[in-house]
């Protein structure tokens, strides 16, 4: 009896355990960083930085810090275009 409720008791958090990884939406958001350089290698900060989702038009705005570098977090997957203007 008691190894019966043990086992119903292991099954149920299994089951609730299962649930929450897949609540965690693993593959549902993706991040895209990189660094604004010149041509010599040298980091420009403060540029503006869009990244435009290509198939629905969806425009995300960031800006480099001082180190030239930038980061989009949260995003959908999807193919994006990357563009700075100084």
């Amino acid at each position: 009896m008691r190894s019966t409720r043990l086992l119903a008791c292991a099954l149920f958090c299994l089951f609730l355990a299962g649930g929450m990884a897949h609540a965690q939406g693993v593959g549902a958001s993706g991040n895209i960083s990189g660094t604004v350089t010149d041509p010599s290698g040298a980091a420009i900060p403060h540029v503006a930085i869009t990244a435009l989702e290509t198939d629905r038009g969806i425009r995300y705005s960031s800006t480099s810090d001082d180190a030239g570098r930038y980061q989009f977090v949260g995003l959908p997957p999807a193919a994006y275009d990357v563009t700075a203007q100084v």
